[in-house]
């Protein structure tokens, strides 16, 4: 989710969520199907959903990609469409990304 970035090599997103109280069921199912159609796609490396502990409203994607042009294609899939359409009733805000390039490895 987001804008693209010129990378080599490749892309390591966090995108973080933090749910409305009243679409916080919604959200977590729409975010474990997008997670499921997403590891399908092509250049997909890792894409796990992960719950905060301490707050369960908030809900944040680890994402592993190929390069940034598998995550551009991710980003016109009608899934990740489907979803921003739902995000503004469904979250506070906006999703926090962050991009991460791997130092090592």
């Amino acid at each position: 989710m987001g804008d693209d970035v010129v990378t080599d090599g490749p892309l390591v997103l966090v995108v973080g969520f933090t749910a409305r109280a009243d679409g916080l069921a919604e959200l977590r199912q729409r975010l474990l199907t997008l997670a499921g159609l997403t590891r399908t796609e092509d250049g997909c490396l890792r894409y796990d959903l992960h719950e905060h502990p301490d707050d369960p409203l908030r809900l944040t994607f680890v994402e592993e990609w190929a390069d940034a042009a598998a995550h551009a294609a991710h980003d016109r899939t009608p899934w990740v469409l489907d979803l921003r359409e739902h995000l503004p009733r469904l979250i506070e805000g906006d999703p926090d990304v962050t991009r991460l390039r791997r130092l090592e490895g």
